[in-house]
């Protein structure tokens, strides 16, 4: 997504993308594994009368934790995922901290 246009006199240019991709393996109990990309602009030069801060404008407070402490701007996060399911087990999940 990218963020274009003006605010006062500064100009916008900000940016974020995400991705989310898995693969499941033909194997007993289906183990699946994945990962996830996510990245934001942040602002390299303040007072430059540019605004490079992607602004989530209907943010989730909770995106990546349910602490609420982190947005989706100025970041870059990289984690992988892995999990299985199968008839006589249930689904399991894991997700590491991220890379990034």
């Amino acid at each position: 997504m990218y963020q274009s246009g003006k605010v006062g006199n500064k100009t916008i240019g900000a940016w974020a993308v995400g991705s989310l991709g898995s693969y499941t393996l033909g194997l007993p109990w289906s183990p699946r594994v994945g990962v996830q990309i996510d990245a934001a602009s942040g602002d390299r030069h303040a007072g430059d009368g540019r605004v490079e801060t992607f602004n989530p404008l209907f943010p989730n407070g909770y995106y990546f934790t349910l602490a609420g402490y982190t947005g989706y701007a100025n970041l870059r996060r990289c984690s992988a995922h892995w999990g299985s399911s199968g008839a006589k087990r249930p689904r399991t999940l894991y997700i590491s901290r991220p890379m990034l």
